[in-house]
């Protein structure tokens, strides 16, 4: 007996006809059916809040940040109510600190670690106080942007908050 290899082209069959004396055998060779891969969806791990001080980098940061991380951006006026912009970034209205204050609180009951990035001073130790008085799990880093020498490294400097917290996370 010997052995016939028969290679099939992706997405072209092959049909191979075998002589077996007082038979003929014919076999179709072609690729098989790409599975269907059920996409579970990736567990969020933190939730990245941005200030209006940092509007407008949640699509740069998506792409930079792990899939683990959830981006939250406080969009202020125009915005009525928390919409999702895409699969991993939403933006929420916010009238003034207050609602931004209750974003922290509720995302920190929702999240392991809630991560929330200002460039407003007052804003900054208000969610400080609000993690010490309730027990929140926020970091919170004031970061205003006049301290960076541009968009890129403020860019970065979040990058390595998210992955420095992610890793002690681990």
């Amino acid at each position: 007996m010997s052995e016939v290899e028969v290679k099939a082209e992706l997405g072209k069959a092959r049909r191979v006809r075998i002589d077996c004396g007082g038979f003929e055998v014919f076999i179709e060779v072609r690729p098989k059916e790409p599975q269907a891969v059920e996409e579970r969806p990736v567990e969020a791990r933190l939730a990245l809040v941005l200030d209006q001080t940092h509007r407008g980098y949640s699509s740069t940061l998506e792409r930079h940040t792990p899939q683990g991380v959830e981006i939250h951006e406080v969009g202020g006026v125009g915005v009525a109510e928390p919409v999702k912009v895409s699969s991993r970034t939403y933006r929420h209205p916010a009238s003034d600190d207050y609602d931004v204050l209750r974003l922290l609180e509720s995302l920190s009951q929702k999240f392991p670690l809630t991560l929330f990035i200002t460039g407003d001073k007052t804003l900054s130790e208000e969610a400080r106080m609000l993690k010490v008085a309730k027990g929140l799990n926020v970091e919170v880093r004031y970061m205003p942007p006049s301290d960076y020498l541009g968009k890129e490294a403020i860019l970065q400097a979040i990058i390595d908050q998210v992955n420095k917290l992610l890793s002690s996370m681990r």
